[in-house]
């Protein structure tokens, strides 16, 4: 989101001659500008221990913070990392790993093709991604002989390998394959679906509550399945969170779960050598009052729970809160992972041999935790989570580095000997970003996905050196009031003002939404007001911002809003209430049936006015231009393109606009997998070009890309073809390409970066450079590639010079990692729009940026070396963002002269 500018190019003048245009020069990568991977430090979760003593680290993180390797890691015996393993960039989210023959893997791995759709997920806007299961070779490629068809769009929690080489998978699912199997399937050696395992049906133990199985074991003496997770019952039959399913997976009617009830799910399960059942969670015991929570508890081979057997004191004294993982020894022990790592002794008491030890977890908003626990063959315990750091109990501080990934000697200890020396980590690019005339360049990054909320650099707000390295003395928000924006504020979303400021909202080290504007010379505006709310959308709009979607993931009652200079809310805009009507279903009582919740500023306008959209309750998502007070513009023909919509958690409705019934009780909501219209760009002729995912705009046919009147109306003239196509990719109906951003270059051509793989029949990698008529220029050479899997979001924009800064997902033929943001050099610069003589002066209008100066020169004859500054004009330091004139009064004197303007450095 941005303000629109108006294009500029160089003309030259010969005498009273009509201009003509000089042809620039191609975009080329700025081989000077070397930024690093930028990453933010991520824990992982899931651990396995291989038949060769190598361990494998996986579970939600991307890559290494110092090395690329993709979401799994293998380290040898001794921690150091087995380089010769590379899972690769293709794919993330890695939810269940096991061993399968020596070295090889079965793994659940997320796959998201262009990020395409989008879905509510919680409070966060993710792709609806794909899990597949890939069977992955010693060095880390996946195997192609293994079924690419086994995949499932739900959650995959634990992989388990029989003896027999068959393969049980179970987690969230409802399908697997394309065929209807909730909760656990089962795998031939090669992927294809077992049509010998009966398919099972899970229960859900409330309306809110997706059913998962978190924890399968097989029993070796029959093959017999017990399954444990979060469900109140299997094929209709009640089963608190454990049942028995026989080898072929129905269910095993003689496993009668009693005697225990359940304050959370069953996570770890293990069998002792007489073939009782230990599970892990939190119970009661009928015998004992319901106030008393037990972690583990066993059960007989019927399911009746052993009354005698249980740490009955251990959440009143240990301070436990949910064990995630369970491990058994030799000797009937049991390992526990949880908030620390406890062992039991055989009757279920905790082992006080067993030094505990104290994980250290250094984000700011969750404490440490164990997530998965193995055992090695010689006693020794691995464990993966949640934490920074490990050390003993009484110990002054951690020896060594075991970031999400300890090795503890069998009494408990931390063993030294095992160092991994890595962090798991999240790649990231900048989320805005401005080139300073001195060359810098300020960035901001936002929050990662998961905590630590490690930043990249302090505050999330840093400044690079012309060669891209980060400037380490950069730090204004360190220096200030740590009562404002100081102290431990990570920035989360921003916007860079026309003079120079930057937007900035973020949390303190409480979780609180706060934002302040830092000047360019790195104080704060004072007394600046904190907005209530968090939003998703922010766009400069003059010296403030507007602000969209405050909120309404909780209740839909604002979707924009103006802030004065002092943060403060402008009371004199006030969005239109048709566009709240609009995104409302009725009932034939006037009462809100539904709401649909989904919006975004698509750009502003160089007369004030805002190109808005928003879903509506017909399934529609509409564009409509605002007026500076945020009513709708009625001279403009408001467009609509029909999306997929999906019904999600409820939402409180006050909306309280005039003419609107004021619900205060909650509503179903309702959303769009992806918002169409992402970007736009103004011309100099008042027309507008929006571009972004739809296949049709009204009764137009357009391809991500469609050129508006100023009435709004569909230009026939503008002729992109079939516009942005996939190529290697197929079509859904929820999934198509799309054009996610669009720049007016100074050569008078159009930039465009999205997720298409052509453009008009035109190869084009993700980026491609279009004549203002929409057509391809066919001179332009991407200097780089869209990454197919990569999540990340684009971002480009013009720069006060005249080139492109791009973040997001791109690489650079050739170079490795990915470097997740690149400059983009154009040699023409800024270029004039028009020159113009009035009486005996010519006048110079120009594309002009707030803050930077323009000069205008001249030279006498096409041949001539150099550009003399014309006599008698001063330098123009622009004031704002948009035309500007310089004029050359002695014009009249001379017969010819060709002009440009130059930024002045």
């Amino acid at each position: 989101m941005r303000s629109l500018r108006a294009i500029g190019w160089f003309v030259l003048i010969i005498g009273t001659a009509a201009p003509n245009r000089l042809i620039g020069s191609a975009l080329s990568l700025d081989q000077n500008f070397h930024p690093p991977a930028f990453r933010t430090s991520v824990y992982a979760g899931g651990v396995a221990i291989l038949p060769s003593g190598k361990i494998v680290l996986y579970r939600n993180y991307e890559t290494l913070k110092q090395e690329s390797t993709g979401p799994i890691t293998r380290y040898f015996a001794d921690g150091t990392l087995d380089q010769s393993f590379n899972f690769g960039s293709d794919f993330y989210f890695v939810n269940a790993v096991a061993p399968f023959d020596v070295d090889k893997l079965i793994v659940s791995a997320a796959q998201s093709i262009y990020q395409q759709p989008y879905a509510n997920v919680g409070e966060i806007v993710r792709p609806i991604i794909v899990r597949r299961i890939l069977r992955v070779n010693e060095d880390g490629s996946v195997d192609p002989s293994f079924n690419s068809g086994a995949k499932t769009t739900g959650l995959v929690q634990v992989i388990v390998v029989q003896q027999d080489s068959k393969i049980l998978v179970a987690g969230s699912f409802t399908d697997f394959a394309g065929a209807s199997r909730q909760g656990i399937v089962r795998l031939l050696a090669d992927g294809t679906v077992d049509p010998d395992f009966a398919a099972v049906t899970l229960q859900s133990p409330s309306s809110e509550v997706i059913p998962r199985i978190w924890t399968l074991a097989i029993v070796p003496t029959d093959g017999k399945i017990i399954i444990g997770g979060t469900f109140s019952g299997v094929n209709g039959v009640d089963y608190p969170g454990i049942a028995r399913l026989n080898p072929d997976g129905t269910l095993d009617p003689s496993f009668q779960p009693s005697g225990f009830g359940g304050g959370s799910s069953t996570r770890g399960i293990v069998l002792q050598n007489d073939h009782k059942i230990l599970i892990g969670g939190l119970f009661t015991l009928s015998s004992h009052p319901n106030s008393t929570l037990v972690p583990v508890i066993r059960l007989d081979l019927d399911g009746t729970a052993d009354q005698s057997y249980g740490c009955f004191t251990c959440f009143s004294n240990l301070n436990f809160f949910l064990i995630n993982s369970l491990a058994i020894q030799i000797d009937d022990k049991v390992i526990a992972a949880g908030n620390s790592v406890y062992r039991f002794n055989t009757d279920g008491s905790i082992d006080d041999s067993f030094q505990q030890p104290e994980l250290i977890e250094r984000g700011l908003y969750q404490g440490p935790s164990a997530a998965s626990v193995q055992l090695d063959t010689d006693g020794r315990i691995v464990v993966a989570g949640t934490f920074s750091n490990v050390k003993n109990a009484g110990d002054a501080g951690p020896v060594g580095e075991h970031f999400s990934l300890a090795r503890l000697n069998s009494d408990g200890t931390v063993d030294t000997t095992f160092v991994t020396h890595d962090e798991t980590a999240e790649k990231e690019a900048p989320i805005a970003f401005r080139l300073e005339r001195n060359g810098f360049t300020k960035v901001v990054f936002g929050l990662s996905l998961f905590p630590p909320y490690d930043p990249v650099i302090p505050h999330n707000v840093g400044r690079l050196g012309p060669d891209g390295s980060i400037d380490t003395t950069f730090d204004p928000l360190g220096l200030v009031d740590p009562e404002s924006l100081g102290s431990n504020f990570l920035a989360e979303k921003a916007a860079f003002l026309p003079n120079g400021a930057l937007f900035l909202t973020g949390i303190n080290e409480f979780g609180s939404e706060m934002q302040g504007v830092l000047l360019p010379d790195g104080s704060l505006v004072p007394n600046y007001e904190p907005y209530a709310y968090d939003f998703t959308d922010v766009t400069p709009y003059g010296s403030t911002v507007l602000i969209g979607n405050p909120g309404e993931r909780f209740q839909f009652s604002v979707e924009l809003q103006r802030l004065n200079g002092d943060g403060s809310i402008d009371t004199s805009f006030y969005l239109d209430p048709q566009i709240a009507h609009d995104a409302f279903e009725f009932d034939s009582s006037s009462h809100i049936v539904s709401a649909a919740i989904g919006s975004s500023i698509v750009g502003v306008l160089q007369d004030g006015k805002i190109l808005f959209s928003y879903l509506a309750a017909d399934h529609t998502y509409r564009l409509v231009r605002l007026n500076a007070d945020g009513s709708i513009d009625s001279s403009f023909q408001a467009g609509a393109v029909p999306v997929p919509s999906q019904v999600t958690t409820v939402v409180n409705i006050a909306p309280c606009y005039p003419n609107i019934p004021c619900e205060i009780d909650a509503r179903p909501g309702v959303t769009a997998p992806y918002a169409p219209f992402q970007d736009a760009q103004e011309l100099a002729s008042g027309q507008v070009i929006v571009v972004g995912e739809f296949d049709g705009y009204g009764s137009s046919t357009a391809n991500g890309i469609v050129r508006l009147n100023h009435d709004g109306s569909v230009d026939g003239n503008f002729r992109p073809g079939s516009g942005a196509e996939w190529t290697q990719t197929a079509e859904t109906a929820i999934a198509h390409p799309a054009i996610d951003n669009i720049e007016l270059s100074t050569d008078a051509k159009l930039l465009i970066t999205g997720t298409f793989e052509a453009f008009n029949g035109m190869p084009a990698p993700g980026i491609a450079s279009l004549n203002l008529d929409g057509s391809p220029d066919l001179t332009f050479v991407a200097p780089v590639v869209r990454e197919k899997f990569d999540i990340r979001q684009a971002k480009l924009q013009r720069q006060s010079d005249g080139s492109y800064l791009l973040s997001g997902p791109y690489s650079v033929p050739g170079q490795s990692p990915a470097p997740s943001f690149v400059h983009l050099n154009n040699a023409t610069k800024f270029r004039t729009e028009a020159l113009v003589r009035h009486g005996l002066n010519v006048v110079a209008t120009f594309d002009a940026a707030a803050g930077n100066t323009y000069r205008l020169e001249y030279k006498n004859a096409l041949t001539d070396d150099t550009w003399t500054r014309v006599p008698g004009v001063a330098d123009l330091t622009a004031s704002k963002t948009g035309l500007a004139r310089l004029t050359d009064p002695g014009a009249a004197s001379v017969s010819q002269r060709f002009y440009r303007v130059r930024l002045v450095p």
